[in-house]
């Protein structure tokens, strides 16, 4: 990695704690500056203004997601285990990684709607072909269920749509949020509802 990639990514990671503690809205390039050591103006030589830091961060976390879910699904041989590794990987990532979070759950309050006002749009195609690729993966995880005779012979497609939003309610993010919910407890509870529905061996 050669200096000025070093000190963009500097830049990119201190923003993406930044904007995950105080939101987009709130943080200040002179917050960034001084997280990453360096002079205000030398964050104009890499990025045009904060939404540009923003998307680069958002583009960050999308690629950091799908690294980590292809990984933890190719761990696992069966497809049952694949679909597990998946939501459990993907679920506390979530939690553990705000920015993108928000994006994807757009939580429709006064800060979720200064997001999507003002940081989205230029974005939004990337985040439609993430999850493109994420429905792409699960439907072919179920589908080779089906194919095994683990699973029974139903829409792989709207399964994976089904099955990737199934911590997408507000009422489950909320209490993840807040915390009086074990969040690995609440997965192992939807699992066992999801493989009930799916499962031939049930």
């Amino acid at each position: 990695m050669n200096k000025n990639t070093d000190k963009r990514e500097i830049i990119i990671s201190v923003a993406q704690k930044k904007f995950a503690q105080y939101g987009p809205r709130k943080t200040t390039i002179d917050e960034i500056a001084k997280g990453a050591g360096i002079s205000k103006g030398l964050i104009y030589h890499y990025f045009t203004d904060k939404k540009d830091i923003y998307h680069a961060v958002i583009i960050k976390e999308i690629e950091q997601f799908e690294s980590l879910l292809i990984d933890a699904v190719n761990k696992m041989d069966k497809p049952a285990s694949k679909l597990i590794a998946y939501i459990k990987t993907k679920t506390n990532k979530m939690v553990e990684t705000a920015n993108f979070y928000r994006l994807s759950k757009v939580w429709i309050d006064e800060v979720s709607r200064d997001v999507i006002e003002i940081f989205i749009p230029e974005i939004m195609e990337r985040i439609r072909d993430y999850r493109k690729k994420e429905i792409d993966m699960v439907s072919k995880i179920i589908k080779e269920g089906i194919e095994r005779g683990d699973f029974k012979k139903i829409d792989s497609q709207k399964a994976a749509i089904f099955y990737i939003n199934l911590f997408s309610f507000p009422e489950i993010l909320l209490a993840i949020h807040e915390d009086y919910v074990d969040i690995n407890e609440m997965i192992d509870f939807s699992l066992n509802i999801f493989f009930e529905g799916i499962n031939t061996r049930t």
